[in-house]
């Protein structure tokens, strides 16, 4: 896995997921993970400034559990997550990250991290490769 960190104001319906102004700043790691050498996915995670100093997830090994143990030490338990799955268009640059032909059907799964409160602390965009398979087990209320 590569990842690399950095600040920057995060797309506009990210920035409305996480309650913010489409200015303000984020911290935003995007991740390219692999199976040896095959890119497997993309994933870029963005995170309020407040909470990503609090949780000083700035370190691109964040430690055991990650950057969510990070903002659960800090204060910021995410105690639910909301997934949200659709079909795009594969954008050039990842048509030639994962060897397929632009505009391409992708997933897209967009990751959202709640506290105890109701506050957004994380989003998260996945981008699988194509035969990414998804498998859910659903509570049986």
């Amino acid at each position: 896995m590569e990842t690399a960190i950095r600040h920057d104001i995060a797309p506009s319906q990210v920035a409305e997921l996480l309650g913010i102004a489409s200015a303000d700043q984020t911290v935003i790691r995007a991740r390219h993970m692999y199976d040896g050498d095959r890119l497997v996915q993309l994933a870029d995670s963005y995170v309020p400034m407040d909470v990503a100093e609090a949780a000083s997830i700035e370190k691109p090994d964040p430690g055991l559990g990650g950057i969510i143990s990070r903002m659960r030490d800090a204060g910021y338990e995410q105690t639910e997550a909301i997934e949200e799955i659709t079909l795009y268009a594969a954008t050039s640059v990842e048509a030639e990250a994962f060897g397929i032909e632009a505009g391409s059907n992708l997933i897209q799964i967009t990751h959202t991290g709640y506290t105890k409160t109701g506050r957004a602390v994380e989003v998260t965009v996945h981008r699988p490769s194509p035969g990414w398979v998804l498998r859910y087990s659903p509570p049986l209320s």
